[in-house]
């Protein structure tokens, strides 16, 4: 299976006898010619929870669920599954031609994402997932 992830991962250095050793404290994934990324962001970051059930996390900001996209053996743009409860934090958001509004975000690392393009199982840290999801079943926190 051809994806090309894109990982974005943060540090901490720390010296001992000025030998330097380095800890993974945040890492994040996503496909990185899928994912549309936003056009400007927010001021603020908002956090938010999902409340419906089985909520699509989606790789653009519209509702595709016909497009082939063969080299990552996929039909839509469905890129996971978020379940009730789910956290995280929405950095933009977009509108598309039906009026939805959708929000740029970062999956909370504690929780597992469902038929994600992640195998959680090669990760010692897990990291966070970003794609898209529409604003209307979430919650502000």
């Amino acid at each position: 299976m051809c994806r090309s992830k894109l990982s974005n991962s943060v540090y901490k250095l720390n010296y001992v006898n000025k030998i330097p050793s380095a800890d993974l404290i945040w890492q994040s994934i996503e496909l990185e010619e899928f994912i549309v990324k936003p056009k400007g962001y927010f001021d603020v970051p908002k956090r938010f929870e999902i409340v419906n059930e089985q909520y699509k996390l989606r790789a653009q900001p519209i509702i595709d669920n016909t497009t082939e996209y063969y080299q990552l053996e996929l039909t839509g743009n469905t890129i996971g599954i978020l379940k009730q409860k789910f956290r995280g934090t929405a950095y933009a958001s977009s509108v598309d031609s039906t009026g939805r509004v959708w929000w740029y975000v970062i999956i909370d690392k504690e929780f597992e994402v469902e038929n994600s393009y992640i195998d959680y199982q090669y990760y010692e840290n897990r990291p966070h997932l970003i794609g898209w999801i529409s604003s209307r079943y979430i919650r502000e926190l």
